[in-house]
């Protein structure tokens, strides 16, 4: 029932959606002209050059998608044949495939309350045959234990990989996220930070990564197909009521995480690419106002934590400690039943939740790989989704959440 009323809501244009380009008139028009086959040269270069500004890398080349810039990387430092690379359990296909592609061993490793990877976790992952780590500030959260898993890291000899695809623009001490480890990546897809219809980019200060990674060969992506693309996502968010109504439909179809478990090695296989000219325009416009978008993000998080509505809940809220809040992500170690109920809610009042990732040791793809002891996200992963706070919404919008929330709280009570 209360997927349709979801629908219902959708169709009247009543829904709140999980996910919106903060975009304007620019963007659009980016897209018009890549449609009618503008070239828009120099839109790669210019971007890569921005971002190594701004995280004060010497070195930034773009890719097609965030995973690609993460197999680059792991060629690029030439492991030998059955190295093995630690990575969170608790995190998407899109960290776990590029360490297979790249011809290396995954090793799936614990995570702390916040979903991020611990340095306990890594640490009883390790073996002889480690040769680096997959560390990710999931959510846009700072991993609270990125110092020590750095430590850790320089007394074993082994590589940083890190995973800030969804954490553009996080920053502690001034420091960006993505500026840690050996190597930074960042994605310009769906759900990000910066969301367009994809791109992601590699930062480095490494001389002989960028070196491998400029000389690799890399096939260009087809016109036809960035066209394709660029046309779905403008179909889907410059339509909102149509394209709403069919995810919403889609969702039906393949209720809860099902779709997670269906997939296989060769549908979630990926090509590798260059950066396509139109999604680095459109990623350049988000970056120039990155810091508006994080301040709208958070502001829409806190007038959920300062609501107080959850409290009492039994649901964990986000420490909003070093977070941008690219996803507000709430969990229980409690009964999971209080979250689905919730879930429910939401959905009933047309507010689109994301629910959290399948751990990649209980996907069957991934079932066989070696992994640490996983104690916290075996208590965790069960009751996480995500509410929306995504920067398109005001207070108006917040306040309806709220309302919703209030309601589940008094009748829980």
């Amino acid at each position: 029932m209360h997927r349709l009323k979801f629908l219902l809501h959708t169709l009247t244009g009543r829904s709140l959606p999980f996910l919106q380009p903060f975009w304007g008139a620019r963007e659009w028009g980016l897209i018009a002209r890549c449609l009618a086959g503008a070239s828009l040269q120099g839109q790669v270069s210019g971007l890569e050059a921005e971002v190594a500004r701004l995280t004060q890398a010497r070195y930034a080349l773009g890719l097609n998608l965030g995973r690609s810039a993460i197999q680059v990387a792991l060629e690029a430092f030439r492991f030998p044949k059955g190295s093995e690379v630690i990575l969170p359990s608790f995190s998407c296909a899109g960290v776990i495939m590029p360490v297979l592609q790249a011809g290396l061993e995954p090793v799936l490793a614990d995570a702390d309350r916040d979903f991020n990877l611990s340095a306990a976790g890594v640490e009883a992952a390790l073996s002889l045959r480690t040769r680096a780590v997959i560390l990710a500030h999931l959510s846009g959260k700072f991993a609270r234990d990125t110092e020590p898993i750095l430590e850790l890291a320089r007394a074993k000899g082994l590589k940083v990989i890190e995973d800030a695809c969804q954490a553009f623009g996080l920053q502690k001490h001034g420091k960006w996220a993505g500026a840690y480890g050996d190597v930074g990546i960042f994605s310009f897809g769906l759900g990000k930070n910066l969301m367009g219809p994809g791109g992601g980019m590699l930062i480095t200060n490494d001389d002989a990564v960028i070196a491998y990674a400029r000389n690799r060969p890399l096939t260009r992506e087809a016109s036809r197909s960035v066209r394709r693309r660029v046309a779905r996502f403008a179909a889907r968010y410059g339509l909102p009521r149509a394209g709403f109504l069919a995810a919403a439909a889609a969702k039906i179809r393949t209720p809860g995480r099902s779709c997670s478990l269906e997939a296989t090695l060769d549908t979630l296989a990926f090509p590798v690419h260059g950066l396509s000219a139109i999604e680095a325009a459109l990623a350049r416009c988000q970056v120039e106002r990155f810091s508006e978008i994080i301040r709208r993000r958070q502001a829409n998080a806190r007038a959920l934590l300062t609501s107080g509505v959850l409290e009492g809940s039994g649901l964990d809220l986000p420490d909003p400690g070093d977070h941008i809040f690219t996803k507000f992500l709430l969990s229980t170690v409690g009964d999971p039943r209080t979250a689905v109920s919730l879930q429910v809610a939401l959905k009933s009042h047309g507010i689109e939740i994301e629910l959290s990732y399948v751990p990649l040791h209980l996907r069957p793809p991934f079932a066989d790989c070696r992994r640490g002891p996983l104690p916290e996200t075996e208590r965790r992963w069960s009751g996480a989704f995500a509410v929306p706070v995504q920067p398109r919404f005001g207070r108006k919008e917040m306040d309806r959440i709220i309302r919703v929330l209030a309601g589940f709280a008094g009748k829980s009570g």
